[in-house]
């Protein structure tokens, strides 16, 4: 009996100036096991950093800053029962879980904090059709 899952985790990151697109990719194929936390997917796009911008403007608290940015993120993650093959529920073991997010953030600084502010926006459960995502990859 394994006691451990092995994920396999692939990061692409591609930067411009301060700028970045990341894409997240995790999978626990290489274990050739579907068990708990199974797969993972994320985008994240980094805006540029900006003095004195529009994004200074925002109101949050400590708004007294030099330097901000800001970002959008999608993610899924999903969760997987110990055998994917079974048809009826297994009692004691988890359902397939799905959760699908976006997010929305700002970074804001200056040489003596950084803080950041996140809007988070998204679905949990049969809605997010993780069972199927799941099955065709």
């Amino acid at each position: 009996m394994k006691t451990s899952i092995i994920i396999t985790s692939i990061f692409f990151t591609l930067t411009a100036y301060s700028q970045s697109l990341s894409l997240y990719l995790e999978n626990d194929v290489i274990d050739k096991e579907d068990k708990h936390y199974t797969n993972g997917t994320s985008i994240v796009y980094v805006s540029n950093s900006y003095e004195n911008s529009f994004i200074n403007k925002i109101p949050t608290p400590f708004s007294q800053t030099k330097n901000a940015n800001f970002g959008l993120a999608f993610s899924r993650l999903t969760f997987t029962p110990s055998t994917i093959k079974q048809k009826n529920k297994i009692v004691g073991d988890l359902p397939y879980a799905g959760i699908v997010n976006l997010d929305f953030f700002i970074y804001k600084w200056n040489e003596s904090f950084f803080h950041k502010y996140m809007l988070t926006l998204g679905m949990v459960g049969k809605s997010t059709k993780s069972e199927q995502f799941q099955k065709a990859f």
